[in-house]
């Protein structure tokens, strides 16, 4: 599991004088990264989706050579 650090976009309904309004901010609260549980959504990655996207140091210094 992972949390998103940073800046988030929030998100907010609320019904005014019969109709649905939407507002949106970015902020950053530091108490959502208080948990488990999160105040923010967690998100589940697979490691064996990142492979490919990492190189170690000699495929990097093997760049040079091709």
């Amino acid at each position: 599991m992972a949390v998103k650090l940073g800046p988030r976009e929030i998100g907010r309904a609320e019904k005014v004088d019969g109709e649905l309004r939407t507002t949106k901010r970015i902020d950053d609260d530091p108490s959502w990264l208080n948990g488990p549980p999160y105040g923010v959504e967690e998100l589940v990655f697979d490691e064996n989706e990142l492979l490919g996207c990492f190189r170690n140091e000699a495929e990097l210094l093997g760049d040079g050579d091709e």
